[in-house]
């Protein structure tokens, strides 16, 4: 059992049997649906969102089958799979020797994880190399976005090589003070310099004994926990700001949704958004849904009646389901399965985002 297949049962465990087991494939893997991004807040799975980017859906689904035959889960119904008691005990005993990343926030840093690690990776090597004046060398990414900026970079910033790299090297430590030693090592080891090359994850996985999935969260959370301090301490090391300045952490909505918000912001009803937009009021609905449960100052009032709130709130906690049926069907009969999404989207807002 390797911490793939932990995540899988962990995810499973929060979905209560409410979706199918391809809504974990999309949140693992990345996808920008607003279905996803909703379960993903509601089931409190958004750090995990795009934490396993590389995943086929082909493996995923041999990864099922291997779950079916150790009696992990069993099928509920189409696509629908529920942890059994057997699974329940190999997750709690993989944590017995295995600490699952704490810092991983996917949803909140998708658009910059991957190009902020990617500058990082070609920044450092080419610190290095500078330092022993190697100017030829094969940069670690072809990525030509990627080898534009790193130019723009280092003529922008207009230290000397040597201030360059110590200052580099200065800020990494530091950052990393924080971070468990095993994060820190895996880290480490990825980064290509002088005369050496960056290890990959199969051969990390190795020489740790752990699986290279394992290896790919703690690079993944030590990346994101770096994110999160920068943002944090935007006084604070000047040199690792430079990787972020033209990347925006936005409020976490699809394009389509973004469009809606503007309109709100601007004070148009409901109904001068259906008219603006040209779209229909089901998918302006679906809109103030994912903008509810992001969205900290979203008037709830302005949609559902405060005693509306409070039966809503009151069924939810009895039938202990997100699932918008069962609900509907306790409720007054006049309340509608759009107001049931936005009382849903506040109570879970607020959820808290761990593996706990």
């Amino acid at each position: 059992m390797n911490s793939l297949h932990i995540v899988m049962l962990f995810c499973l465990q929060r979905l209560k049997e409410e979706r199918t087991i391809y809504g974990v494939y999309h949140l693992l893997k990345g996808k920008k649906s607003a279905q996803t991004i909703q379960d993903g807040q509601i089931y409190g799975l958004s750090f995990l969102f795009q934490s396993f980017p590389y995943l086929k859906k082909s493996s995923f689904d041999s990864m099922i089958t291997t779950l079916v035959q150790r009696e992990a889960i069993i099928s509920k119904g189409e696509h629908v799979y529920q942890v059994t008691e057997k699974g329940h005990e190999y997750v709690q005993k993989w944590l017995t020797t295995n600490v699952l990343p704490s810092s991983l926030n996917g949803w909140q840093y998708a658009n910059v994880t991957y190009p902020f690690w990617k500058r990082l990776l070609v920044l450092f090597q080419t610190a290095s190399n500078l330092v022993y004046e190697e100017k030829k060398f094969v940069p670690v990414t072809r990525d030509e976005e990627t080898l534009r900026w790193l130019k723009k970079f280092l003529v922008r910033n207009g230290q000397n090589r040597t201030e360059l790299a110590h200052q580099l090297f200065q800020e990494l430590k530091d950052i990393l003070k924080e971070t468990p030693q095993l994060n820190v090592e895996i880290f480490v080891r990825q980064f290509s310099g002088y005369q050496y090359a960056g290890e990959t994850n199969v051969q990390i996985a190795k020489e740790y004994n752990i699986d290279e999935h394992y290896v790919h969260l703690c690079q993944l959370a030590t990346v994101h926990f770096i994110i999160h301090m920068l943002k944090k301490q935007k006084d604070l090391y000047k040199l690792l700001q430079g990787l972020l300045t033209d990347f925006n952490v936005v409020l976490p909505l699809t394009s389509s949704a973004k469009a809606t918000y503007e309109l709100m912001k601007r004070n148009k009803s409901f109904e001068d958004i259906m008219r603006i937009r040209r779209l229909k009021k089901s998918t302006i609905e679906d809109h103030l849904a994912e903008i509810a449960l992001f969205v900290d100052d979203f008037s709830l009032s302005d949609y559902v009646t405060n005693d509306e709130q409070e039966e809503i709130k009151r069924v939810y906690l009895k039938l202990n389901t997100n699932k918008l049926k069962p609900i509907k069907d306790e409720v007054s009969s006049s309340i509608t399965y759009f107001q049931i999404r936005l009382v849903l989207a506040h109570l879970t807002k607020e959820r808290r985002v761990t593996w706990s």
